[in-house]
């Protein structure tokens, strides 16, 4: 604001989001299943654009993708606290659509007793947000699903009206990890992954464009985790893709 320039903070909040957010999905990765899993991992999310448009503006969402690691991290090592802080922020940063991105996560620890205390605080704290969220939603729905238009919401419109070329084309790389999701015998994080995804579609209803972005993270991870264990010929030809 003293600059003169109103869009100058934002700027630099730009410069910062997606390289972090990069960074911190990479590090998941590479902590849990190896360099050559996130190797690829980085592949898909550079080659995504869902990933790109969602991490790089500086907006609500750009949170939610950079804290969704750490999240994840959290919930791996049982550090509670964290998981309580950084999930609480998200949803008071993005409402519904945080909450969707984590309701898998929290589903998988809902009858551990260890968690329990974590997940009341959790509900208290953004209880607020959620019933607010419920107010406005018929709004929301009648916005973002009922009323969008080629020119309101381009991206919007676009996945219902021209589905196959349109994801094709956003979702890029990451759209390789969907057949990962599938996969029997997954590690914790895999499974972790799965179930943020499987929460996540809630918001394919009525804001398909940020379901693609929140898909991204959990789809390139997938890819990558995936493509680690591949050998010999299969894993040339993913090279080559």
């Amino acid at each position: 604001a003293l600059s003169g320039n109103p869009y100058l903070g934002l700027r630099i909040l730009e410069c910062l989001f997606m390289p972090l957010t990069f960074l911190a999905a990479l590090w998941l990765v590479w902590k849990y299943a190896g360099a050559k899993a996130a190797l690829f991992t980085g592949f898909a999310l550079l080659a995504s654009w869902n990933f790109v448009d969602g991490a790089l503006q500086a907006r609500p969402e750009s949170i939610d993708l950079l804290l969704f690691p750490i999240v994840i991290y959290a919930v791996m090592e049982a550090k509670k606290k964290t998981a309580g802080i950084t999930s609480t922020i998200m949803v008071w940063s993005h409402g519904l659509a945080s909450a969707s991105s984590l309701f898998g996560v929290f589903i998988y620890n809902l009858f551990d007793k260890s968690w329990r205390k974590t997940l009341l605080f959790i509900a208290l704290a953004v209880s607020p947000i959620i019933v607010l969220s419920f107010i406005f939603f018929n709004g929301a729905i009648h916005m973002w699903l009922l009323g969008q238009t080629q020119s309101s919401n381009p991206q919007d419109w676009m996945f219902w009206h021209n589905p196959f070329p349109w994801i094709i084309y956003y979702g890029g790389l990451s759209l390789f990890g969907i057949p990962f999701l599938l996969r029997r015998h997954k590690s914790q994080l895999e499974f972790l992954l799965t179930c943020a995804f499987v929460g996540n579609t809630f918001m394919l209803v009525f804001w398909a464009d940020r379901w693609l972005h929140y898909s991204a993270i959990p789809w390139a991870c997938l890819f990558g985790i995936g493509c680690s264990k591949l050998h010999g010929w299969k894993l040339a030809v993913m090279i080559a893709v």
